[in-house]
């Protein structure tokens, strides 16, 4: 009904994202483009190296690239575009300078962003977005100095719809990633209080940050059009289950799995020249001593760091897809972005949960039929072995693995719907008649 009248502004220090970052951004950057007449991004000239295989990034007048002075600024110069680190080398030095450039005031001075690109993204929306007509404005943290400007646009403009969306959290009780607790709570309920709506990726996080704004609303991370252009470019010739992402501080564990295909090689029900477990990603490392001690080393081959589009495509060639994550009683609904590309490629996904029950993530399975969920701490072993048995005697039988996700199943979970539901019931029933 608004189409070809409305402007919407999205915040995103990483826009694109490069290769192990969050893909939500440009997943409702797309969406939006089907909802407002021009949707307008602004952005850091630190990412805008990462933008060569989407061509119509580099071209698009929309999208606003700020000068940046930050520590990743300094960072990229030193490594030609390599921010991701892998787990080993993240000592205790690092873990205490990123917790401190994470945390407020030391997050809008010197840390992601920083006070230039704050300075720079605030006079350029304003600059770009029309001051009488209505603006959607969505911003994004990490980083906060995403959120900053979206604070002071509001300071300044009143035709402004401003949500705070959150696909982690700032103030995280499992990983005390910042300093000076009472100060970090005050900066947040003072930020989101100009903001009209916060989102943030699952019910488990929302519940986190309702106590800074009354209005918290669940926009799950869903299936984007990337995602539902990945297919097998060729079958594998062994039963393959892959992984694709980091470790994440050793918060995600593979043991179960490690644990099952061990017995699983031991009690001779599957072959070991006819398997493999394939893992693309940094951390190559973290898995080797894992692999020693549960023998399986010769079933493992690392790709290493590789491009998002050839994940999609492993994920699409695998016949199960692990997914790793964790949860405890302080926080659950880990639910990254890696479990709806997982979600869109239809492979059965074992999710193995590090930590307590996870009843979301469970339903989300369920409502799916995505796969398995299992826990190491209730012992899961051998629902782990049925399972990859299961579909191992199926590949032997068949050549293949029927894909156990349906598509009409996904549907709700696709970005379009989910935006479409989100603007109408939170957005458009807003403006006035005519607008």
């Amino acid at each position: 009904m608004y189409k070809n009248r409305l402007t919407a502004l999205v915040i995103a220090y990483t826009f694109p994202p490069a290769n192990g970052t969050s893909w939500r951004c440009f997943h409702l950057y797309r969406t939006l483009l089907h909802h407002f007449d021009q949707v307008k991004v602004i952005s850091t000239t630190n990412n805008s190296k990462s933008n060569s295989n989407i061509p119509e990034i580099e071209t698009n007048e929309n999208i606003h690239r700020v000068a940046t002075l930050d520590y990743r600024t300094i960072r990229l110069r030193k490594t030609a575009g390599q921010v991701a680190m892998k787990e080993s080398n993240k000592s205790n030095l690092k873990f205490k300078i990123y917790n401190l450039l994470n945390s407020f005031p030391f997050n809008i001075i010197v840390g992601e962003g920083g006070l230039i690109y704050i300075m720079n993204g605030f006079f350029t929306a304003l600059n770009n977005t029309p001051s009488d007509g209505p603006v959607f404005l969505i911003s994004s943290f990490r980083p906060y100095a995403d959120h900053i400007i979206g604070y002071l646009l509001k300071l300044f403009r009143n035709n402004i719809f401003w949500v705070a969306d959150f696909r982690d959290l700032h103030i995280d009780p499992r990983l005390n990633e910042t300093y000076f607790p009472k100060i970090q709570k005050w900066f947040n309920r003072k930020i989101l209080s100009k903001a009209d709506i916060v989102t943030t990726v699952s019910k488990g996080l929302s519940q986190h940050l309702t106590p800074f704004h009354h209005n918290t609303v669940v926009l799950r991370n869903g299936i984007g059009i990337m995602a539902q252009l990945a297919e097998p470019k060729k079958a594998m010739t062994k039963f393959t289950i892959t992984y694709t992402g980091s470790m994440f501080r050793d918060l995600r564990k593979p043991d179960l799995l490690l644990e099952a295909l061990s017995s699983l090689v031991v009690e001779q029900k599957i072959e070991a020249t006819k398997i493999q477990l394939l893992y693309a990603g940094k951390d190559t490392s973290t898995w080797l001593p894992l692999l020693a001690k549960y023998n399986i080393g010769g079933l493992f081959k690392s790709l290493g760091s590789i491009t998002h589009e050839e994940a999609m495509n492993l994920q699409a060639s695998a016949h199960i897809n692990l997914l790793l994550t964790y949860a405890s009683p302080e926080l659950k609904g880990n639910a990254t972005g890696k479990l709806y590309e997982y979600l869109a490629a239809q492979r059965p996904i074992l999710l193995l949960i590090n930590g307590c029950e996870d009843e979301e993530l469970e339903e989300i399975f369920e409502e799916t039929g995505a796969g398995l969920v299992a826990y190491e701490s209730l012992n899961h072993k051998e629902l782990v072995k049925q399972f990859v048995l299961s579909k191992y005697n199926e590949w032997l039988e068949t050549g293949k693995v029927c894909l156990s996700i349906s598509s009409e199943k996904l549907e709700t979970y696709r970005w379009d719907y989910m935006m479409k539901e989100f603007l109408d019931r939170y957005y458009f029933k807003t403006l006035p008649e005519g607008a």
